[in-house]
């Protein structure tokens, strides 16, 4: 009972925070905007200089390389361990429940990390425009005085291109999970994860497919980007 209680009080907490945080600032309630792939490490670069040392944790190797912040139980007497995962529009020092998560709970005996969404993917399908050498040969014979159509854009059925969208988005998310739970300061406890927007609703079918498995799921604000 103790370790559910604990949980409740984690998922009020951080949800008053996050309340709070968007009555004290407006200006922020908006997502910042999408970085590129080939930015991240960039910006990983960026924030290691800013956050403090003994916070900073590098996980993967090579291109799947990413920055991660932890800080271990300060009690001594830990309950385990806790994995944030920011929205797909947020980095690991992003204003709000995140900075506030990161200095409060090992202060009340958790291991936490915190890690980012990666690369993911929400982009609309893209529209095909076909050149001169696909049209057909009636068009390519036409007298030169007539006037021919030009030929209709092919769109990629959506159903296609988001079902590989998806895929793509969970197979890079998982894998920066699975890199994650293996650093986690006890990893052998098992882990509460917490998470919000897209990555928490791809989080969440990943739980449901028993890709990931862990403790308990805690929720804020689910969304899934619809273009």
């Amino acid at each position: 009972m103790k370790y559910v209680y604990t949980v409740v009080l984690l998922f009020s907490l951080i949800g008053t925070l996050y309340a709070e945080e968007q009555q004290t600032l407006p200006d922020q309630a908006q997502p910042e905007p999408y970085i590129p792939p080939q930015q991240d490490r960039v910006l990983d670069e960026r924030l290691a200089k800013m956050l403090p040392a003994g916070q900073i944790k590098w996980l993967g190797e090579g291109d799947g390389k990413y920055l991660a912040r932890a800080k271990a139980d300060e009690t001594g007497n830990p309950l385990g361990n806790i994995l944030i995962v920011t929205d797909a529009n947020n980095t690991i020092d992003a204003p709000g429940y995140i900075r506030h998560a990161i200095d409060y709970l090992p202060s009340v005996a958790w291991h936490t990390m915190i890690i980012s969404a990666g690369d993911l993917d929400f982009t609309a399908p893209e529209v095909k425009i076909p050149d001169s050498q696909t049209q057909s040969t009636a068009e390519q014979n036409a007298d030169s005085e007539s006037e021919v159509a030009p030929p209709e854009p092919t769109i990629v059925p959506e159903s296609e291109w988001y079902e590989a969208q998806h895929k793509a988005n969970m197979a890079s998310l998982i894998a920066r999970v699975n890199l994650a739970v293996n650093a986690l300061s006890e990893p052998q406890r098992g882990y509460i994860l917490l998470s919000s927007g897209a990555a928490a609703s791809l989080l969440s079918t990943a739980i449901k497919d028993k890709q990931i498995s862990p403790k308990a799921l805690v929720i804020i604000d689910i969304d899934y980007p619809v273009l």
